[in-house]
């Protein structure tokens, strides 16, 4: 096992932070879910998580969400020497 540092990008962070301040309890419990997700699978080997993207930079995986419909995804960019995953994109779907 491979361990990375997760860090998220500032667009990212910033308008996932502002939902978290500006919901309910229990949009803060998925969206505490998604973080903890993102936070601990990338952090174990990124490269084998997801699907390339055309852009041969980036990666993308479903994140589950336990009793949900909604679809969210990560993309992500794994920098193999610097031993970090960089969150670029979270999308969410309902």
């Amino acid at each position: 096992m491979t361990r990375y540092t997760v860090v998220w990008d500032e667009n990212v962070e910033s308008p996932f932070m502002h939902a978290w301040f500006a919901s309910n309890s229990a949009t803060r419990a998925m969206l505490r879910e998604i973080a903890d997700w993102v936070d601990t699978n990338l952090a174990r080997d990124p490269e084998l998580l997801g699907s390339d993207q055309p852009d041969e930079r980036t990666r993308v995986v479903a994140v589950p969400l336990t009793g949900s419909t909604a679809e969210v995804s990560v993309t992500f960019e794994v920098r193999e020497q610097d031993r970090i995953v960089r969150v670029v994109r979270l999308t969410y779907r309902t």
